[in-house]
């Protein structure tokens, strides 16, 4: 029989090589160099839109400084909206500052690639603004994100039937392209299941440690109040709200470059353009979006050329600017990416030793249960086979 002691030190070296990895796999995904080829995609795509319809045509059009004042005063109103549905999601009592917070947050998640650890820095970063746990910051991030993917994919749906495409093979094609997009979604999910080796054991203590997990999560749920009717409702309406804005914004540029458009017409083609640009893993949706957008208006019989002048002006506002404002608040902030990196991992760590407590008292009472009932069967068998022979000799 094996000593107790030997049986510790054995749980405790298996759990220390289970640590080490998952902490290893964790920080290689934290490694932006590795992710390099999601943004030379990015440069194929706009020097393919550039050489097609010619850079400098696009200084042909009037740009009109008005103009570009409104569109400035539309992104901030946005970012408020925004901000003000997330303060809700988290349960914080709202105020302006939330605004320079909910905008580094975007920043990160539109700039770095691919998009599940641009969603990771998010939590981070809202962690350490917002002054709250980790469960509940990725509660509140989960259902901010929630809004926009509802009301996206419905305006999306409703778009991809109304809008007036001249041919039945560009509903088709598009049709195709989102099925694309869905096995892109699920090849990922299943490379980042395997990147973690995710496999749960069939045993008890795990599925009641799940089973536990999820009664908490629920539990916290409840707490936080995050499916009231105050949160459903407030929070679908500045989702919509953010819609109109950026729609709004989109339509404004199309008269300011001198043509007319049905307000309708650009709210389907922004939300068929955000749907494709989520779906995709290269950072913000960039080249993505900008192809879309011009191949779609093209097949409304849209100015090419046009187009991709309007969508240009449009990223200016919906993702340089946030960029550049939001990695500016970062840089200022008295605590890096690097700092928060470091703090996640601290925190993870806790949370494994606090799990560990419960699987090694678990650990250590299964295995000297199980050896305990080997031992008494190998006893009956002993047992057994002496009376056996006992019956043989008579």
């Amino acid at each position: 029989m094996v000593p107790k002691n030997q049986l510790f030190d054995n749980i405790v070296e298996k759990f220390n090589k289970s640590k080490f990895l998952l902490i290893s796999k964790l920080d290689s995904l934290f490694n932006y160099k590795k992710y390099i080829f999601l943004y030379l995609i990015v440069i194929a795509i706009f020097f393919f839109l550039f050489h097609k319809f010619g850079f400098f045509n696009l200084f042909n059009y009037n740009i009109n400084i008005f103009y570009l004042l409104l569109f400035l005063v539309l992104t901030i109103f946005q970012i408020y909206v925004l901000s003000l549905r997330y303060s809700l999601c988290a349960c914080k009592k709202y105020s302006l500052k939330h605004l320079g917070y909910y905008l580094a947050g975007l920043a990160v998640t539109s700039g770095i690639p691919p998009k599940p650890l641009g969603e990771a820095m998010k939590i981070l970063v809202f962690k350490f603004y917002y002054r709250i746990s980790y469960s509940h910051v990725l509660l509140s991030v989960i259902f901010d994100n929630l809004f926009d993917m509802v009301f996206v994919l419905i305006i999306g749906v409703i778009s991809a039937v109304l809008l007036p495409f001249p041919s039945i093979f560009d509903r088709i094609l598009l049709t195709l392209l989102y099925v694309a997009l869905g096995l892109v979604f699920v090849f990922s999910s299943y490379y980042f299941i395997k990147h973690f080796q995710l496999k749960i054991k069939h045993n008890s203590f795990v599925f009641s440690f799940l089973g536990r997990l999820f009664d908490l999560f629920f539990d916290y749920l409840k707490k936080l109040k995050l499916l009231s009717f105050k949160i459903v409702f407030f929070g679908s309406i500045l989702t919509i709200f953010k819609i109109l804005i950026v729609s709004f914004r989109i339509y404004l540029i199309f008269l300011m470059l001198g043509y007319e458009i049905n307000f309708f017409i650009v709210l389907g083609l922004w939300s068929l353009c955000e749907i494709i640009g989520t779906a995709s893993m290269l950072p913000g949706g960039l080249g993505a979006y900008e192809l879309s957008f011009v191949y779609l208006s093209g097949a409304l019989g849209i100015n090419e050329t046009l187009s991709f002048g309007v969508i240009l002006i449009e990223r200016l506002f919906s993702f340089w600017a946030i960029i550049a404002v939001g990695f500016g608040i970062l840089i200022f902030s008295k605590k890096p990416l690097a700092q928060m990196k470091k703090e996640f991992f601290k925190y993870v760590e806790k949370q494994m030793s606090a799990l560990f407590l419960v699987y090694t008292k678990t650990e250590l009472k299964t295995k000297e249960f199980a050896k305990k009932i080997k031992q008494d069967l190998k006893e009956k068998q002993i047992k057994l086979a002496e009376k056996l022979e006992k019956k043989k000799t008579w």
